[in-house]
């Protein structure tokens, strides 16, 4: 799952414009996107979930909430399609501790790809806290 951004530099008249960055850094017009894409266990892609959204639509509240929607739409697809494990791979940005706490209510294995890696973590059960970079080496790995 990543996140991608929508450019329409060009664009003034769009429904609910908002402003993302270009390729270069500075803001242009356009939407945010997010994408998840699944592999099978065989090696076919296909396209799980996209959507385009705009932080200035109304009723809007959060990147995450669209985040977390996603999640559930997916794991309910998959699950009602018989799929029994399923791994997330996220992308920095997503190490959000709601976002966590929900592939952990649900039952989901997950590799994140962290971005604020000095963000504090308590050990179990040892409860020593570390920040992120030192607990790695710490983690059981569990099949």
């Amino acid at each position: 799952m990543d996140g991608s951004d929508l450019r329409k530099p060009h664009s003034q008249a769009l429904e609910h414009l908002s402003t993302v960055r270009s390729l270069d850094g500075h803001p242009v017009s356009g939407y945010p996107t997010l994408n998840a894409i699944g592999l099978t266990p065989d090696g076919r892609r296909t396209l799980l979930y996209h959507t385009l959204y705009s932080p200035k639509a109304p009723g809007f509240t959060s990147a995450n909430t669209v985040i977390i929607d996603a999640i559930k739409r997916i794991v309910q697809a998959l699950r009602a399609a018989g799929v029994g494990r399923i791994i997330f791979v996220l992308d920095r940005g997503f190490d959000d501790l709601k976002l966590i706490r929900l592939l952990v209510r649900v039952q989901i294995q997950f590799v994140i790809r962290v971005k604020h890696d000095q963000r504090k973590t308590r050990l179990t059960p040892t409860s020593i806290e570390l920040p992120l970079v030192g607990a790695a080496g710490h983690a059981s790995v569990q099949d």
